[in-house]
């Protein structure tokens, strides 16, 4: 685990060697990411072979957004149409639901209506390749960031939010790395291993 306060780049300086410290460099590494075009142009950096997948739960979001302005909040029509595109896309019936929409919002009076479907129009096409789920999941990839979720409650959160808590720059920074050994298996005794003893 690495956890960096800053940029992507300050973040891919860290990432780096850690990956290629692990072998990474050479191996397929799975990129889970929310859609943010800084995730994914880090990731062409730093993991050379990669599958990227958008985070299923984001897309989720953003599909079940667009139902609420489509259909109403709480609707059994909002809730048919946000099952339907993700049973969809859990079948890699992507291409299906682009074509839905752009047939929707051909045919919505509200410009709101007609903005929202064309913005999950533009999420979708630009992720195309990133929302084949039945492929990923049958080559074993989650398809979900709930256990980076997880671990990021468990590194950062856990220890340096809580209650009452002020940091400054370094001592953050100085946390947030050993949390980050801590929390890496094995690393924590190796950590120790390697630095040298007082006299």
């Amino acid at each position: 685990m690495v956890a960096v306060r800053g940029t992507p780049d300050d973040l891919g300086a860290v990432l780096w060697p850690t990956i290629a410290r692990g072998g990474g460099a050479d191996r397929l590494a799975v990129v889970l990411g929310d859609g943010a075009p800084w995730i994914w142009r880090l990731a062409e950096v730093v993991c050379p072979h990669r599958v990227e997948i958008l985070d299923w739960y984001h897309v989720d979001e953003h599909i079940s957004a667009a139902a609420r302005v489509l259909y109403g909040e709480g609707t059994p029509k909002a809730a048919a149409w946000r099952q339907q595109q993700l049973d969809r896309l859990w079948t890699d019936d992507v291409d299906h639901v682009l074509e839905g929409l752009r047939f929707l919002g051909t045919h919505q009076r509200s410009a709101t209506k007609r903005e929202t479907v064309a913005g999950l129009e533009r999420y979708l096409a630009t992720n195309r390749d990133r929302v084949r789920y039945q492929t990923f999941r049958e080559a074993g990839c989650h398809v979900g960031s709930g256990a980076v979720e997880s671990a990021v409650h468990h590194v950062v959160q856990h220890r340096m939010k809580r209650p009452g808590m002020r940091w400054r720059g370094p001592g953050a920074d100085a946390m947030l790395a050993l949390r980050s050994v801590y929390r890496s298996l094995g690393a924590w005794d190796r950590f120790w291993a390697a630095r040298p003893r007082a006299a």
